[in-house]
Formats: structure tokens, sequence, C-alpha cells
């Protein structure tokens, strides 16, 4: 209902207390009507709801669909906002990748929360966390390192332990530039890129 109806219903209260013996209860039939408007009134977050999406171990072809489906379903709903609750150890790269894709893609604002308490954002889960509008943990929680798997690992079977990862793009960049993120937090994170 609208602000201008409102004032209509009102003032047609008033009209009918008008001058007279009604006029002492012009105050409360106007309290009481106010009051009937407001707790009648639908409220704005009933108008535009919040999709919930949680996801609890690693990261991967399931999880990633999960979440980009979510994110294109609530955009596509009209929702308000994204919230995806968070603990993972990590996972694999290109799944990694499909959600930050569709973080950076939507819409619709993204809060990633690491809960509950005792839950980890690592790998992964820390580069999702870059990507989000709005990045929250619960207390207890933590986040990092930051070395996404691909699969079959870098360098194969013969590869060297010891060596350096490669230096792949850092997924994260783009997350932190378009959020505005001027500050470099892989220097206080354990983040190998």
């Amino acid at each position: 209902m609208s602000g201008g109806a409102m004032r209509r219903i009102a003032h047609a209260w008033l009209a009918v207390a008008g001058p007279g013996p009604l006029a002492l209860l012009r105050p409360m039939i106007a309290c009481a009507t106010l009051l009937f408007l407001l707790l009648w009134t639908p409220s704005a977050a009933a108008l535009a709801p919040v999709t919930l999406l949680t996801v609890d171990g690693a990261i991967g072809p399931a999880s990633a669909d999960y979440l980009a489906r979510g994110i294109a379903r609530a955009a596509q709903d009209g929702h308000q906002l994204v919230i995806i609750e968070l603990d993972t150890p990590g996972g694999l790269d290109t799944s990694m990748r499909t959600v930050v894709k569709a973080i950076l893609g939507s819409p619709v604002p993204v809060a990633v929360y690491v809960a509950p308490p005792g839950a980890r954002a690592a790998s992964a889960g820390t580069f999702i966390l870059m990507a989000s509008h709005i990045a929250a943990m619960a207390p207890g929680t933590n986040l990092g390192a930051a070395t996404p798997v691909q699969l079959g690992g870098p360098g194969g079977a013969d590869a060297d332990p010891d060596a350096p990862p490669d230096s792949a793009p850092d997924p994260g960049r783009a997350g932190r530039k378009q959020r505005e993120r001027t500050n470099d937090p892989r220097e206080r994170l354990n983040i190998d890129i």
C-alpha cells in the first residue's frame, strides 16, 4: 500500500470524526488507524526476499553449479541479497573460478559469511570470500592458505615438491579491484600465487 493510499484512509477516518462530539476522539482514531496501517502493510523484507545458500565441504563441480544457479535464480526472482554460508577446506581451481565469475557478474549483491564458529574458508574459499560484495566471518573462523587445487596437480607425478607453485593469475584480484579493496590481503594471508 502506497503512502498516498494510507493518507487517504487516514483523512477519511478523520473526516468521520469531524467537528462535534467525536472531535475529542480524533487523536485516538488517528493513532489507531496509523497502528493498523503499520501492522497491515507488508514489510519491505517481504517484498524482496534474501537467498541463503550453504556450502559445507569442498568446492567442486557440484557445489560450484549449486552456487552459480542459486545466484542466477536470486537475480531472476528479484531477491535483494544472496548470502553464502561457507565452511570449506578449499577445492578445485575451475570450480572456484565458476563461483567467482558468478559472484562478480551478479546484479544482486552477494555476501559470503564464513560460519559457524570453527569454520574456515581455505584455499578456493578464500578467493570466493574476496570476490563477494560483502565478506563476513563469525567469531572463531579463519581463512587461507589460498592455493586452489588443479586435478592431477601442477606438473604431474614427477614435479619437484620443493618448487614454488605456478604463477597462475590471481582469481581474487578481479574481485578486489571491482570491490575497490585497495590493500592486498595476500600480504596478511598465507597465499601462494
